[in-house]
C-alpha cells in the first residue's frame, strides 16, 4: 500500500512541475509577443510635407547661337580683279563708307540682274504683307463674333507685324543695295550699305574675281537667336510662337522670345530645320544661349523628388495615414529638378493637397508604423 501510494505521490509532483514549465514558457512568449507590438507601435518622427498641383511644362532644349539681326554679304560682280581692300576685319563703317575696289567696271552688266533679283524679294514680301493684313482682317471679324478666341486673333496680329517687318526690311535692302551697285557702276566700289562692322573678307588684293562674295558686313547694335530643331518638334510650331530662352547656363533666369521665321527645308547633313527667335533682351554676339520650346503643359500632382523611393523600375511613396505608414506605388511624370509629376497606380487610391507624403527617414519605418511630423511644433 505505501508504495502505491508513493507512486501516485510522484506522478502528481511530475504533473505539477510540467504545468508549472508550461505556464512559464507561455507567460514568456506572450512577454515576447508583446514587447515586438510594442516596438512596432513606437511612434517615429520624420520629415512630411504635402503634394501640390501644379503646371508641368514639358520642354525639348536647343542650343542657340546669337547672330546679328542684319547681315550683309557683298558681291563682287562681274569680271576683273581686286585692285584695293579698304577694311580690315573689326572695322566700324557707315553708309557708303568705301570697301573694296575692283579693277575694271565689268560689273555693270550683272547691275540689271541684281536689282530685279532684289526687287522680285520685296514684291514677294509685299504680297506676304497683303495676305496677312486680310487675314488679321477676317480674324477680328471672326473675333468680334465670337468664333475665335482672343489669342488666335493676337497671333494674327503678330503675323501681321512680322511681315510688315519682312517687307520693311526688303524695302531698305533694295534701296541700299541698289543705290550700292549704282555706285558701283560708276566708280567701281564696294561700299557699305548700313552702319556696322566688317564681318568678315573673302578676298585678297589682286585675286581675280567673278560674282563671288568680297565682305561680309553686320549690324550688331540688333541680334536674335539662330537655333536648330528636328522635324517632330518642327511639327508643333509655328512663327510668332514663345519660347524660354537660357542665357550662360543660368536657368533661374528665364527670358521670353518669339519665333520669328522656321526654315522649311532641313539641312542637308544634320537633317534639322533652322528656327530664328527675336527677344527684347540685349544679347551679345557669340553669348552662349539655350532655347526650351514648350512641347506641352500639364495640370498635374507633384511631390518633392526627396519622397520618391525606387525600387529596381518601381517608384513608391511613403504616405503617413491613420492606419500608419502606406506604401503606394506610382508613375512618375514630367519634373522641374526639385519636385515630380505623379500618377497612383492603384486606381481606388488618389492624392490631393492633403495627403501627407514622408520626405525621410525610410530606413526607420515600415508599413502600419505610427509616425510623426517632426516639424509640425
Amino acid at each position: 500500500m505505501n508504495k502505491k501510494r508513493d507512486k501516485r505521490f510522484i506522478k502528481s509532483v511530475l504533473l505539477m512541475t510540467v504545468m508549472v514549465v508550461s505556464l512559464s514558457a507561455c507567460g514568456a512568449e506572450s512577454g515576447s509577443q508583446e514587447s515586438v507590438q510594442s516596438l512596432s507601435q513606437q511612434v517615429v518622427s520624420v520629415s512630411m510635407t504635402h503634394p501640390e498641383e501644379v503646371q508641368m511644362t514639358d520642354k525639348y532644349m536647343a542650343i542657340g547661337e546669337v547672330i546679328p539681326e542684319k547681315r550683309i554679304d557683298l558681291y563682287a560682280n562681274g569680271g576683273g580683279s581686286i585692285e584695293a581692300i579698304w577694311v580690315k576685319i573689326g572695322d566700324e563703317v557707315s553708309p557708303n563708307d568705301p570697301l573694296i575696289s575692283l579693277s575694271d567696271s565689268t560689273v555693270t552688266y550683272n547691275y540689271q540682274a541684281t536689282e530685279s533679283s532684289l526687287r522680285t524679294v520685296k514684291e514677294t514680301a509685299k504680297v506676304s504683307l497683303d495676305q496677312a493684313k486680310e487675314s488679321y482682317e477676317e480674324s477680328k471679324v471672326l473675333y468680334e463674333t465670337g468664333a475665335i478666341s482672343q489669342d488666335t486673333l493676337e497671333s494674327a496680329n503678330t503675323q501681321l507685324e512680322l511681315a510688315q517687318k519682312k517687307y520693311n526690311d526688303a524695302v531698305v535692302n533694295y534701296n541700299n543695295q541698289v543705290s550700292n551697285l549704282r555706285e558701283s557702276v560708276d566708280d567701281r566700289i564696294i561700299s557699305s550699305p548700313i552702319k556696322g562692322s566688317v564681318a568678315a573678307i573673302e578676298v585678297n588684293q589682286g585675286d581675280p574675281v567673278s560674282n563671288q562674295l568680297a565682305v561680309t558686313v553686320i549690324d550688331q547694335s540688333s541680334v536674335k537667336i539662330k537655333t536648330a530643331i528636328p522635324g517632330e518638334i518642327k511639327k508643333t510650331l509655328q512663327t510668332g510662337d514663345k519660347v524660354m530662352i537660357y542665357i550662360d547656363g543660368n536657368y533661374e533666369n528665364v527670358e521670353e522670345g518669339v519665333i520669328v521665321t522656321i526654315n522649311e527645308i532641313p539641312d542637308l547633313q544634320t537633317k534639322l530645320f533652322d528656327l530664328e527667335i527675336e527677344t527684347k533682351k540685349p544679347l551679345i554676339l557669340g553669348e552662349y544661349v539655350e532655347v526650351g520650346l514648350v512641347k506641352q503643359t500639364l495640370e498635374t500632382w507633384a511631390v518633392p523628388a526627396e519622397s520618391i523611393i525606387r525600387e529596381g523600375n518601381q517608384a513608391y511613396l511613403y504616405l503617413s495615414t491613420t492606419d500608419g505608414v502606406e506604401k503606394i506605388e506610382v508613375n512618375t511624370g514630367l519634373s522641374d529638378g526639385n519636385w515630380i509629376g505623379v500618377d497612383v497606380l492603384d486606381e481606388t487610391l488618389s492624392i490631393n493637397g492633403d495627403t501627407q507624403v514622408i520626405l525621410d527617414g525610410f530606413d526607420k519605418i515600415s508599413v502600419g508604423q505610427p509616425v510623426e511630423d517632426i516639424n509640425k511644433n
